[in-house]
């Protein structure tokens, strides 16, 4: 139903949008005012998470709430989908909102 429809689901459409932010981030296309959310991997050995662009996961303290912030979240999310896909290819945020688009449709085959 969804993939004839071309509809996204609510758990991959908050996912993709969690990609676009961070995405942005990476970019130094967000405000001011969210810049300060998250933190590059500033990592100063050479780690896989940090030669392909990964962001740095802060350290939570509590289990219940800490997994559902923002800061957290968002990290996670872009760091497994960089090691699923290279994102040089994408050269500007339409491309990366087309491919996920098509992408999270077509793994509704599977």
């Amino acid at each position: 139903m969804f993939h004839e429809n071309k509809l996204l689901k609510l758990n991959d459409i908050i996912k993709n949008e969690f990609i676009k932010l961070a995405y942005q981030f990476k970019n130094n296309a967000l405000p001011n005012d969210l810049n300060c959310i998250f933190l590059g991997n500033d990592n100063i050995y050479n780690t896989r998470n940090m030669s392909h662009g990964g962001l740095k996961v802060p350290i939570i303290k509590t289990k219940s709430y800490g997994v559902r912030i923002l800061r957290y979240t968002v990290p996670n999310v872009w760091n497994d989908f960089i090691k699923k896909f290279n994102i040089k290819t994408f050269n500007n945020f339409n491309q990366l909102k087309s491919f996920l688009k098509i992408n999270t449709i077509e793994s509704y085959y599977a």
